[in-house]
């Protein structure tokens, strides 16, 4: 069959990979494990069934159309792929920042002046005026965004 500019059409246009970025599919499809290709031809092969329903295409195209369907897989699998990576980076991000020191404003809102802060807003104080008011009664300078953060962090416990 002639690999002409229909064939790398077709294929480009089922698969949805430029021909340029084909190689960088095929070497991640080259580096997983076994049962994941395994998991890529069966998968394949059911779209490539689905390609063949259209009656338009010849039968010399077919090898073109199995080719365009495990390319179509291998890209499905390597976005899942990079998603569970992220989610994996994601994941140990979060748990750096929750093994982060305790600052000493933070332990003194929490254990000392969450109630009395509790109390002050329930009366309907802003939190500027609670932040100068901690700063006056108990001389612990705050901002309002920090005092907010840490007492909706709080209140969520």
């Amino acid at each position: 069959m002639k690999f002409d500019t229909f064939v790398q059409n077709l294929i480009q246009d089922k698969s949805g990979v430029r021909p340029e970025d084909e190689s960088r599919f095929l070497n991640f499809y080259a580096e997983i494990d076994s049962q994941s290709r395994i998991e890529i031809m069966e998968k394949s092969y059911q779209t490539f069934r689905n390609f063949i329903t259209d009656k338009t295409l010849l039968r010399e195209h077919f090898s073109a159309l199995q080719y365009a369907a495990l390319l179509k897989e291998i890209r499905i699998k390597k976005r899942t792929k990079s998603k569970e990576t992220l989610d994996l980076k994601a994941l140990a991000t979060l748990e750096r920042k929750s093994i982060k020191k305790e600052t000493r404003t933070h332990k003194l809102i929490r254990e000392k002046y969450f109630l009395e802060i509790k109390k002050l807003r329930e009366s309907g104080k802003p939190w500027l005026f609670i932040c100068a008011y901690l700063k006056k009664a108990h001389k612990l300078k705050v901002s309002h965004t920090y005092l907010i953060k840490t007492f909706k962090e709080e209140s969520e416990l």
